[in-house]
């Protein structure tokens, strides 16, 4: 009886031991970090100009799916002058977001789609005649795109996306006013560790 038992226990040690080790090396949420910086430009659809456009992220790219997690630092700056009227902006923004390969074992080059959600603050500057104006907008808003990405070597990545930002109608001052779209074109790289 105590050779079946033992028996029974250095099977059920050597199944759990290979389960563990399995699972280690096919786990399928394993991810590798990496981050990025990209720049380019984004059209507001209140503004005639386009500003310059920087970003920012951390990645979380899965191993074993076809998905990467994004976490995402954006800021773009305006400035325009009429006569003897000066208007500034920034526009800080911080998102969380998706992107999903379009191929599920994208190997050098792939084109993936992108989604998620932003809160922004928007910091403006008015100054005429001498006196000046400051205040400060909260928003929060969906964002959608597309990427094509091309990985030159295992730790260096190339990719260029654009953005459509929903922002819509935002509160300011108990008034709404409807802010509509901006999308952003912009170019980057990541490094993955």
């Amino acid at each position: 009886m105590r050779i079946v038992l033992t028996a029974l226990a250095a099977l059920i040690l050597s199944a759990s031991a290979s389960a563990l080790e399995y699972a280690g090396e096919h786990n399928q949420f394993s991810f590798t970090p990496a981050v990025a910086v990209s720049t380019g430009k984004v059209d507001f659809d209140s503004s005639a100009e386009r500003e310059y456009w920087t970003s920012f992220s951390g990645i979380a790219d899965f191993d074993y799916l076809p998905l990467e997690l994004e976490f995402r630092y954006s800021l773009a700056d305006s400035k325009e002058r009429w006569l003897d009227t000066t208007a500034e902006a920034k526009w800080n923004t911080y998102g969380v977001g998706a992107k999903l390969d379009l191929s599920w074992r994208c190997q050098a080059a792939c084109l993936y789609l992108m989604a998620g959600y932003n809160f922004s603050q928007l910091n403006g500057k008015v100054s005429a005649g001498g006196s000046t104006v400051t205040d400060t907008v909260n928003m929060h808003y969906p964002h959608v795109g597309l990427g094509f990405r091309y990985q030159f070597t295992e730790d260096l990545r190339a990719m260029i996306e654009w953005q459509q930002f929903n922002i819509g109608y935002q509160k300011y001052r108990d008034e709404e006013f409807d802010l509509g779209h901006a999308r952003a074109w912009q170019a980057g790289m990541a490094y993955f560790f």
